[in-house]
C-alpha cells in the first residue's frame, strides 16, 4: 500500500499514526495532529494546517496532505460543494444558499506542485481569496501524480467530517449525463462510506434561469481558459462573461462551456456566500 492508503485506512479507523513501511517509524496521521489546534511549524507529514507556521522556502518542498481554511465562525454541520472557482460551482452555491438547509463548505482539488486547479487555468490562491471575501469555509485537496485521486478525496472528506458532520456533497454539474454517472459509480461508494448524500442543485436548470441566477447575484465573471479553437479570434482569456459576450457566441458553442469550450473565475460579491440566498 502507498503512504497515502495507509493514511486514509488509519484515518477510516480513527488511527492516531501508522507504521511506515519503509523506516518503521510510528506516524501521526491528521487526525491526531488536530488534536493541537494549529500547525507546530514542524512539517509533519500530514498536517491538517497546510504547513502554515512552515517557512516558506521549505513549506516549497512539503507534499502537503488536505487542510481546511476556515473563514467563518465554527458549524457543526455542513454540506460540501466541489468548488472550481467558476460560474457553475458558484451557481450551486447560489442554489443552497437559497434552500437554506445548513452551512456549506467548498473544497478545491488542485496540482500540489504548481498550485493550479485542474481545467481553470487559475492558481489555488484565487480560490482562496474567493472563499475568504464570501466569508466561507474552503477545504483544500492538493492531488500529486502518484496519489489515486479518490484517495485524497477521501482523506480530505475524513478530515473535514472529524471536525463537523457532512451531509451531502454537491457538484455544479448541468447536463452532461457521463459526468455525473462518474461521480455517482465512483466517488459514490467512497459518500456512501462516510454517510454523505451526492447532491446536484443545478441540475438540468433551463440556461435562461441559470443566466438570470448569475447575473442576478451581484457577482462577475471572466473567461480563465479557452480551449474551443473555433473561438480563437473572438474570445480570449480575461473577457467578461456578459450578456452581450454569450450573445456573440458561435452557434454551436454551448453556452456554459460544458464541453469543455471555455472556462471561467468568479469574482463573488464581497458578503457572506449566504447573502446569496436573499438576492
Amino acid at each position: 500500500m502507498s503512504i497515502d492508503q495507509l493514511h486514509t485506512a488509519a484515518c477510516a479507523r480513527g488511527a492516531a499514526s501508522y507504521r511506515d513501511p519503509t523506516t518503521g517509524y510510528n506516524v501521526f496521521t491528521a487526525l491526531k495532529l488536530q488534536e493541537r489546534g494549529k500547525c507546530c511549524g514542524c512539517g509533519c507529514r500530514h498536517c491538517p494546517y497546510g504547513h502554515d507556521l512552515v517557512p516558506d522556502a521549505q513549506r516549497a518542498r512539503l507534499r502537503q496532505d488536505p487542510w481546511l481554511d476556515v473563514n467563518s465562525a465554527p458549524h457543526r454541520s455542513c454540506d460540501v460543494l466541489s468548488w472550481s472557482g467558476g460560474k457553475d460551482s458558484f451557481l450551486a452555491l447560489v442554489e443552497m444558499a437559497k434552500e437554506g438547509t445548513r452551512d456549506v463548505t467548498l473544497m478545491t482539488t488542485f496540482d500540489g506542485r504548481s498550485g493550479q486547479v485542474a481545467h481553470q487555468e487559475v492558481h489555488i490562491d484565487d480560490v482562496r481569496a474567493q472563499a475568504r471575501r464570501m466569508s466561507i469555509d474552503l477545504l483544500l485537496t492538493p492531488l500529486y501524480p502518484d496519489t489515486p485521486y479518490l484517495d485524497r478525496v477521501e482523506t480530505a472528506l475524513r478530515l473535514l467530517s472529524a471536525q463537523r458532520s457532512v451531509e451531502r456533497m454537491a457538484f455544479g454539474d448541468l447536463h452532461l449525463q457521463h459526468i455525473r454517472a462518474w461521480r455517482l459509480d465512483n466517488l459514490g461508494p467512497v459518500l456512501e462510506q462516510l454517510g454523505i448524500a451526492p447532491h446536484f442543485p443545478i441540475w438540468e436548470v433551463p440556461y435562461a434561469e441559470l443566466e438570470a441566477s448569475f447575473f442576478d447575484s451581484g457577482a462577475q465573471a471572466a473567461l480563465s481558459a479557452v480551449t474551443e479553437p473555433s473561438l480563437a479570434g473572438t474570445c480570449e482569456v480575461g473577457d467578461a462573461f456578459t450578456p452581450s459576450w454569450l450573445a456573440a457566441l458561435p452557434e454551436g458553442i454551448d453556452r456554459f462551456g460544458e464541453n469543455g469550450e471555455f472556462h471561467t473565475l468568479v469574482q463573488p460579491p464581497a458578503s457572506p456566500w449566504r447573502a446569496l440566498g436573499g438576492r
